[in-house]
């Protein structure tokens, strides 16, 4: 089954009631019964960039504002009606311009870049020449210092660490990890204290954790954690930036899979913890790391619990069980953990009521299931939580086959279903096509394909139209970050530094004098001091906008 997955703005606030619904509305691309499949990818210079077919363009780039009249096609890179699928292959946003991957049968899969018009739209370089693929599945497209980070494969020398800022000139191959033909298939790229972290193979010490300062000379191995031939990483395990460091699963044949950390040395890089003691597995992949009151929240597994929400505080006594949700060794296999007013939610089966989702504030007696939604012990399956002005929203399925929309306070009383007020199909979100539910800020909706109407799978777009979330008592509230830049005035080169990490989504964008997008970080990782790169901006004024989950702080930036 295809899922449905939610990318969502999270917010840290605690609100008034307010009971007012979401207002739907749809935008039929593919006219008719037929599913328009819009692939949504995220917000460009205010509106809304994904890919959509037709019968006569197939699948092909869209721009969209949500109105039908504001829903255009942006450009047909491949003519006719099979053309690129544009699914899981590489995008990021930088600096006001969408960068993606996509085929127009001459090149293969190559890189493009679009600025949200139709000239503008255009390949930037042909990587492996003709039509062999340059770039790879999955090629994790990443934002660092203003220059992009990425897999590709130039049909030379295999699948290597490439970088790009822009330009056709400035798109090169790192480093060859791995000399000559062979791969070193980089992944899991991560920003950390201003560098970038990855894994590769150089052939000799299997899959380790790499780093990069945007140098072929500083691109190195931090650590062959477990040493020699075989791989410290198997899996598509997560990073995360806690209390000034990086955490991590990886692997040794002494110990198994546990959670490490690097501050980004070869000797600071350690394991936390044997979690399950000797070679057996303590952690697994299941995505969600939360930080929440200066603890680190994640899945673990020890022999006397199974797989259970876990804790630490970066230290080897301070990293211990929650609540053991399903009693014994089988697990209750907490998943998708998201922070949530103060709290944080997930999905896990106690063994009685199936998987559903629950809502802890970090202690044992504060862990709890939020609604039985399929009652008795058959899973609602629910899953991709994430908030929306500060409300919990999910998918899960009351009765068998019809997977919906869900709302939720954090309350079972008002955990409810939420859809457009028509007489909706059955099972509108079973099987929906893109990544979701994306938040657009200028026009505070979400977009997400469905199949709630007659009009087949298409956009649609839900606003929420209740006041903004007023925060409560904001020193009790995981002590929402404040935040400083200097130096202001400077030189173009900055660093935005948090008081904390308390958020689970962040963006920072700047805006020239005339209201022009000039710089964005569309998604912030989670550490203390950002660097912002704009010495390519000439000298004068600058608005800077700054979103951690809901809420939106401004500053005034000044180059000299």
């Amino acid at each position: 089954m295809k899922h449905f997955s939610l990318l969502l703005v999270a917010g840290i606030f605690c609100l008034h009631a307010n009971a007012q619904t979401p207002v739907f509305k749809t935008v039929d691309i593919y006219a008719g019964a037929n599913d328009g499949e819009p692939w949504i990818k995220g917000p460009l210079n205010g509106k809304m960039v994904m890919s959509a077919k037709t019968a006569a363009t197939g699948n092909e780039l869209y721009l969209s504002d949500g109105t039908p009249a504001g829903t255009v096609l942006l450009k047909e890179i491949t003519a006719g009606a099979t053309s690129t699928p544009y699914f899981n292959t590489g995008e990021c946003f930088m600096n006001g311009k969408f960068y993606f991957t996509a085929d127009a049968a001459a090149s293969g899969y190559e890189l493009w870049v679009s600025d949200g018009t139709t000239a503008g739209t255009t390949l930037l370089k042909d990587i492996n020449p003709g039509a062999n693929d340059g770039i790879p599945a999955l090629a994790g497209f990443t934002v660092l210092n203003n220059k992009i980070y990425f897999r590709a494969n130039d049909g030379v020398k295999g699948s290597e660490l490439w970088v790009t800022d822009g330009t056709p000139a400035g798109t090169i191959m790192l480093k060859d990890i791995n000399p000559g033909a062979n791969s070193s298939n980089p992944y899991l790229f991560h920003e950390y204290n201003g560098k970038l972290y990855f894994v590769a193979t150089d052939g000799t010490n299997g899959a380790e954790l790499w780093v990069t300062d945007g140098t072929s000379p500083g691109t190195q191995m931090v650590k062959d954690i477990n040493p020699g031939a075989p791989s410290g990483f198997v899996n598509n395990y997560q990073f995360f930036n806690f209390k000034n460091k990086m955490y991590f699963a990886a692997k040794t044949a002494i110990n198994g899979t546990e959670w490490w950390y690097t501050d980004g040395t070869a000797s600071g890089t350690q394991m936390l913890k044997d979690i399950n003691p000797g070679a057996a597995d303590g952690a697994w992949e299941r995505p969600g790391y939360v930080e929440l009151n200066n603890k680190l929240y994640f899945y673990g597994i020890d022999v006397a619990n199974g797989g259970e929400l876990f804790e630490t505080d970066g230290t080897d006594a301070g990293t211990k069980i929650v609540l053991d949700i399903e009693p014994g060794i089988n697990g209750g296999t907490p998943e998708n953990l998201t922070l949530f007013n103060n709290k944080i939610v997930f999905t896990a089966d106690n063994g009685t009521n199936g998987k559903e989702v629950w809502i802890s504030d970090g202690t044992a007696a504060g862990t709890k299931m939020l609604k039985d939604i399929y009652p008795g012990a058959t899973t609602s399956d629910p899953g991709y939580l994430a908030t929306y002005k500060g409300k919990l929203y999910f998918v899960a399925e009351q009765v068998a086959n019809d997977r919906q929309l869900w709302q939720s306070d954090g309350t079972e009383a008002n955990t409810k279903i939420v859809g457009p007020i028509i007489s909706p199909n059955a099972n509108p979100l079973n099987d929906p096509i893109g990544k979701g539910l994306i938040y657009n800020p200028a026009d505070t909706s979400m977009y997400f394909a469905a199949n709630y109407d007659a009009g087949g799978r298409e956009l649609w777009v839900m606003t929420d139209t209740s006041a903004p979330p007023v925060p409560i008592s904001v020193g009790t509230m995981a002590h929402s970050p404040s935040f400083i830049i200097y130096p202001n005035p400077g030189n173009g080169t900055f660093t935005l530094q948090l008081s904390n990490t308390n958020y689970q989504h962040g963006s920072i964008t700047v805006y020239d004098a005339a209201g022009k997008l000039v710089y964005m970080q569309r998604e912030m990782q989670h550490a203390p001091a950002h660097k912002l790169n704009m010495q390519q901006l000439p000298a004068g004024m600058y608005m800077l906008k700054l979103r951690l989950d809901d809420a939106l702080h401004t500053r005034q930036l000044i180059i000299e």
